[in-house]
């Protein structure tokens, strides 16, 4: 089952790049809360702007590595020996494959800073301004919603453009023995006959 869910998980792009962001941004935000707290406290009343600086490069910083170990987990681990079929023509070392796409989609992010932050920034620095929540909740949920906005822009630029496709998983050869025996140990106990279904059966 976990296998079935890995290879869907990686043979999606669309679905995968989605929930690495979200994902990124969703824990991202839950381990900045509280250092945007902090510093806001450490700062003091007042000074909005810089709070909401502040809590913007905080968010960046924690989103920018745990989408990294995403990235890498959704497009390039393989733990059951599986290659998509570019990875068994192309002669390439990993790393400069990970770092060409990782900064593909960091460099479509970028012309969606001015969306994300806008929404992001605006949004945290009204709820202060008006007394509606602290500064860690209101970086929380401004956060989160202009993840929201960006994705839905984003998947809509992703589906015109055609930016993904649907990678074919290669299995090698000792996995494929391997489903193989699953495949023979399944027939034998719904009762078929793995020589065929026209051999005939002792009595």
């Amino acid at each position: 089952m976990a296998r079935r869910l890995l290879n869907f998980y990686q043979r999606h792009p669309l679905i995968s790049t989605n929930l690495n962001i979200l994902a990124s941004g969703v824990l991202a935000i839950m381990l900045a809360k509280w250092p945007v707290q902090w510093v806001s406290n450490w700062i003091g009343e007042g000074y909005n702007g810089l709070k909401v600086v502040l809590a913007a490069l905080i968010d960046a910083a924690f989103d920018g590595a745990v989408y990294l170990i995403l990235h890498w987990i959704a497009n390039h681990w393989r733990p059951y020996g599986c290659h998509d079929e570019v990875d068994l023509h192309e002669q390439k070392s990993w790393w400069r494959k990970y770092i060409r796409s990782v900064s593909g989609i960091q460099l479509e992010r970028l012309f969606l800073f001015p969306v994300f932050y806008g929404t992001a920034m605006g949004g945290m620095y009204a709820l202060m301004h008006f007394d509606i929540m602290r500064e860690g909740w209101a970086f929380a949920l401004a956060f989160f919603v202009a993840i929201c906005v960006t994705r839905i822009v984003h998947t809509i630029y992703w589906i015109k453009t055609g930016r993904f496709r649907t990678i074919k998983i290669a299995v090698s050869d000792a996995d494929m023995e391997q489903n193989d025996k699953g495949s023979g140990q399944k027939r034998s106990q719904w009762g078929e006959d793995p020589a065929g279904p026209g051999a005939q059966r002792p009595l």
